[in-house]
């Protein structure tokens, strides 16, 4: 009965630490993908010419980049339920690939990750 009892617990202290490891890992993974759409964005303004608008919808979890007619350029990053981006809204990269500087909270509710737009360079680094 005892070891029944230790095994059990054993197994439910695996389960929660599984759950708590998955959480984190989508935290970190998402805080990549935005990231790598953030410098991506810059990068195609700068070898377009052309500026370029990031929105993100927080009830359907969307991510747009909008590019100009010029050079119609159109991606959409869905993002998890559970994790919510904050200080996100409406900005702009210019056609140079230059974004004001700011700093992106992307959390889980429990962690956050920070992502920081350095001056008018345009380039996102871990915060």
């Amino acid at each position: 009965m005892i070891s029944l009892i230790i095994s059990c617990a054993l197994i439910f202290i695996g389960s929660l630490n599984l759950k708590e490891y998955q959480s984190e890992l989508l935290l970190l993974n998402t805080t990549r993908e935005v990231k790598a759409a953030f410098e991506q964005a810059a990068r195609i303004c700068t070898i377009q010419n052309s500026p370029m608008s990031i929105s993100y919808f927080e009830k359907s979890s969307l991510l747009t980049f909008k590019g100009t007619t010029k050079n119609n350029y159109d991606r959409t990053l869905r993002i998890d339920k559970k994790i919510k981006i904050h200080n996100l809204t409406n900005l702009q990269i210019s056609k140079n690939g230059t974004i004001s500087p700011k700093i992106i909270t992307v959390s889980d509710g429990n962690k956050s990750q920070k992502i920081k737009i350095q001056m008018t360079w345009g380039r996102a680094i871990d915060g």
